[in-house]
């Protein structure tokens, strides 16, 4: 989430906008990603 990023947010403040932080983890010996959020990202980096 946003909250981990708020104490450099001043620094750095791309990390409030939509679609910079894109949600995922490691699982299982798996990195994974938020798949809409990425496909979001896609479509307005084309535009």
């Amino acid at each position: 989430t946003n909250d981990r990023f708020r104490d450099w947010a001043t620094e750095h403040p791309q990390v409030r906008e939509p679609g910079f932080l894109i949600k995922g983890g490691y699982r299982n010996g798996r990195l994974w990603f938020d798949e809409a959020a990425l496909a979001l990202e896609k479509s307005t980096a084309s535009v």
